[in-house]
């Protein structure tokens, strides 16, 4: 989904809004090590609704490389489906 801006509680509102509410809470989320991800409100939302975090290793882009798949995967399967152009 777009944001406005990539800053913790930007990040923690979306997931909240964007997918909490709609699908329900996730047991895991895996992560890069941006700020947005290891911030104490990030943190904090996931302790809230016992979401465990993890992290991908800093300097192994290897780590990446599978999610960076997926997003390219799902991307297409949302184009498929969507006549909006968003992308």
């Amino acid at each position: 989904m777009p944001l406005a801006d990539i800053r913790a509680e930007t990040v923690a509102q979306a997931l909240y809004s964007g997918w909490v509410s709609r699908f329900g809470v996730p047991q895991r989320i895996s992560t890069d090590r941006g700020a947005q991800f290891t911030s104490d409100v990030f943190h904090s939302l996931a302790k809230t609704f016992g979401i465990r975090l993890s992290h991908t290793v800093a300097y192994h882009p290897q780590a990446n490389g599978a999610i960076e798949r997926w997003h390219r995967t799902l991307k297409a399967a949302i184009m498929c489906h969507t006549s909006v152009h968003w992308v």
